[in-house]
């Protein structure tokens, strides 16, 4: 592992950080700090039944940990298949850019496997994704 991969694991980890930190800020992570009383008898505003912040934040954290994790594990075994071995296998019978099409091309139909026709309409994002992806492990093999 250089020195590219952890920058790459750095600017991730942060960006999903700065994610979160978003979703959170915005109230889209649907954690609610101030519920309002239930009954209009209620004017102490003594809030019982409201959630308690920090277990929310911990169990959301954690699931989000979970999938960050979950994804990573997926990315880099894809990305060791497709860029660390199959490109580099391309590359010695064919040109670097006919190699990457072919293998952003195979790496988007391989997708259908999984999702069926429904991945059909991702396919042109899927092979746009490999190709930039192939492009960065272009650029990193120099």
């Amino acid at each position: 592992m250089g020195p590219s991969f952890l920058h790459g694991l750095i600017l991730s980890i942060a960006s999903f950080g700065i994610l979160f930190g978003f979703y959170l800020w915005t109230g889209w992570a649907g954690l609610k700090l101030n519920n309002p009383p239930k009954n209009s008898d209620d004017t102490l505003g003594s809030h019982q039944d409201e959630p308690d912040f920090w277990p929310l934040i911990v169990s959301k954290f954690g699931l989000f940990l979970a999938l960050s994790l979950m994804g990573g594990i997926v990315g880099f075994i894809e990305e060791l298949v497709f860029r660390g071995f199959f490109t580099g296998r391309l590359t010695l019978c064919l040109d670097v850019w006919q190699a990457g099409l072919l293998a952003s091309l195979i790496f988007a139909l391989l997708h259908l496997v999984w999702d069926g026709k429904s991945a059909v309409p991702q396919l042109p994002g899927l092979w746009l994704m490999g190709g930039v992806l192939t492009v960065a492990w272009c650029v990193d093999q120099q």
